[in-house]
């Protein structure tokens, strides 16, 4: 789902048997002003940003039902209306997101000549979704993680050797945030895909999650 305000919340996690809150800021994912307000704040030469978390989804991306019979009929006209259509066609939209990302983070590093206050110190790609791909999870790993030379993979290499690697550390990791079936439904008809995973796995994930962002943001 794409937020259409910036959201602020906070994580509370254990350092030192104390207790300590990082400040959590999500980017509307819808184009219009409240995105590219946010965007030019936290990326701009005076907001300190410690990490980036990018969302990716696999290729199961939700589709606004506004936007559903457009998608299905550009489907239908390649002769790929099934989900692995639908997967290849999300997972481009999203490397162009990534991409977006990318030159952001590039124009920070830029505008603040690499202050180490001010500029991230890593940058988290979430590949949520894990429920849906987990039979398939070796070849989702291949076109996330670096090295693998994917058309996504390519976005983060360029960033780190514009940056330098020792600036930025780029990390992958599988979640799964909720354990439900995938379905886009269109006028053209319905793909659906099962969710592979239990809410105990879920949990756990989850879990996994949190004990990452709070290792990352307290290091």
């Amino acid at each position: 789902m794409m937020s259409v305000a910036r959201d602020n919340g906070y994580m509370l996690s254990m350092v030192n048997h104390a207790k300590v809150s990082t400040a959590l800021t999500t980017i509307p994912g819808q184009p219009g002003r409240p995105r590219y307000a946010a965007t030019r704040f936290l990326f701009g030469d005076s907001a300190r940003v410690d990490g980036v978390v990018y969302l990716a989804s696999a290729g199961f991306d939700h589709i606004w039902p506004a936007f559903s019979d457009v998608v299905a009929d550009m489907l239908m006209r390649r002769g790929a209306f099934d989900i692995n259509g639908l997967i290849a066609r999300n997972k481009k939209t999203e490397a162009a997101g990534f991409e977006e990302i990318c030159k952001d983070i590039r124009a920070k590093f830029s505008l603040t000549d690499g202050n180490k206050y001010l500029c991230p110190k890593w940058l988290l790609v979430l590949v949520n979704k894990a429920d849906l791909y987990w039979s398939d999870r070796s070849s989702v790993a291949n076109y996330y993680l670096p090295g693998r030379g994917s058309d996504f993979d390519q976005h983060a290499q360029q960033l780190l050797n514009y940056v330098g690697r020792d600036l930025l550390k780029y990390y992958v990791l599988p979640v799964a945030a909720e354990t439900e079936e995938y379905k886009f439904g269109s006028s053209f008809g319905t793909i659906t895909s099962p969710s592979l995973l239990n809410a105990n796995q879920r949990d756990m994930s989850l879990k996994i999650l949190v004990d990452n962002l709070g290792e990352l943001c307290h290091a």
